[in-house]
């Protein structure tokens, strides 16, 4: 795992637990989420949004997009400090370097 894409979903799971959606909104490269839509998505959830510990980030999905410096990484978020089906879902533009986000969607899977 790169530890720079670790890092970065870090900082995107840390401002949501923190309700910092504006932020998330602000720094994304493209128009794809509002910060009430996230606000609400993360209401609906029952429990409580927690910090999940480093190592848990190992297991993130990254997927590579053919032909594009762009992976799309997924994260399982932890609710009540436990693991959970709502995920996160975050399209990061060069991901080796100059790293750029847009968080792509927020959802039960």
């Amino acid at each position: 795992m790169n530890q720079h894409l670790s890092a970065l979903m870090t900082q995107v799971v840390i401002d949501l637990v923190n309700g910092n959606y504006q932020k998330l909104v602000d720094e994304s490269q493209e128009e794809r989420q509002k910060p009430e839509w996230l606000e609400e998505a993360v209401r609906q959830y029952p429990g409580k949004l927690t910090q999940p510990p480093a190592e848990a980030f190992d297991g993130m999905d990254v997927y590579e997009i053919d032909g594009t410096h762009q992976v799309l990484a997924e994260f399982d978020l932890w609710v009540n400090n436990e693991p959970s089906d709502l995920t996160v879902k975050v399209l990061v533009y060069q991901p080796y370097e100059n790293m750029r986000y847009t968080v792509w969607d927020l959802l039960v899977m």
